[in-house]
């Protein structure tokens, strides 16, 4: 199977391959769905934004950024050109994957076809928190 990449997921998995590999001493080596999208969109008006608040409380500054971050790394995700990894409060960290990292080394242009990895190839992975919600019992 070939998958055309666009222009916008390169930039996302050069932006995974940037965390992963050279993080700041004060980062860590993978990216939240906030920290994601802060790269890929640092100067967004959608920053200022705030949320719908409840109860005379303002909502959340930054508006659905970070869910917008969190989507474009999901989408890499489901390719297997990026993983997650979810930490005890069952928040997704995005890294880049070996099928990523290929797809950048071997990218000529943006949108051209990348064969991405097959589902054995990748580990599995299950979206947020989903392992521990089940109706079990």
């Amino acid at each position: 199977m070939t998958t055309a990449l666009t222009a916008f997921q390169f930039r996302v998995l050069e932006a995974l391959l940037e965390q992963t590999d050279r993080p700041a001493a004060s980062t860590p080596p993978w990216h939240t769905g906030r920290t994601l999208a802060q790269s890929l969109w640092p100067y967004s008006p959608a920053w200022t934004r705030r949320t719908r608040g409840r109860n005379n409380r303002n909502g959340a500054l930054g508006g659905t950024m970070p869910m917008k971050g969190a989507k474009a790394a999901w989408d890499l995700v489901d390719l297997g050109f990026a993983s997650a990894t979810e930490d005890e409060n069952y928040q997704p960290r995005f890294t880049i994957s070996a099928a990523g990292r290929d797809a950048l080394t071997h990218k000529s242009t943006a949108g051209s076809p990348v064969t991405p990895a097959t589902p054995a190839q990748t580990e599995p992975t299950q979206r947020y928190g989903a392992a521990h919600h089940s109706q079990e019992g």
